[in-house]
């Protein structure tokens, strides 16, 4: 017979921290992950819909409610995050801004950037639409204006002659 070997009782429970620490760990970077992965996603959502919106804006061939249309779709698409988002339009022709330029992001978060009529062709739409980054753990997303994402779209104005 095989004699047993057995623990003394000062080692029981070692590898129960060692566990317990690395599944903290681990679970901390996958909140992490999804996090960024959400974020990621969000980002592209709203480039789709900015663009979408501004094109919808730039081929109504100058109806005045394709505006309130194209927001109240952008909204829409946008779904919850639509409810808190701002969105910032301005047309440029040949005379120089309509509305006034408008201030927005040059997409990257936290950085901001004036557009002037130099940044744009004659007759096109601008518009930025700036929400809430989307927070699966509240921890982990920042606030303030690094926790927002902003993205302008800008779209020529196309008339047939």
């Amino acid at each position: 017979m095989k004699p047993v070997l057995r623990r003394s009782i000062d080692e029981r429970g070692n590898g129960l921290v060692g566990t317990a620490l690395g599944c903290a760990v681990f679970v901390a970077f996958l909140l992490l992950a999804i996090q960024a992965i959400l974020g990621l996603y969000a980002t592209s959502v709203i480039t789709a819909v900015t663009t979408d919106a501004a094109t919808r804006v730039a081929n109504s061939a100058g109806d005045p409610g394709a505006r309130v249309a194209a927001e109240a779709e952008a909204r829409r698409m946008l779904g919850r995050a639509g409810e808190g988002a701002t969105f910032e339009w301005a047309t440029s022709s040949n005379d120089g801004w309509l509305g006034g330029p408008p201030s927005s992001r040059n997409g990257t978060l936290g950085s901001s950037a004036t557009v002037d009529s130099s940044a744009t062709t004659d007759d096109s739409v601008a518009l930025t639409v700036s929400v809430a980054l989307p927070k699966f753990f509240r921890g982990f997303a920042p606030g303030g204006e690094v926790g927002r994402i902003s993205r302008t779209a800008r779209v020529a104005i196309e008339q047939f002659r």
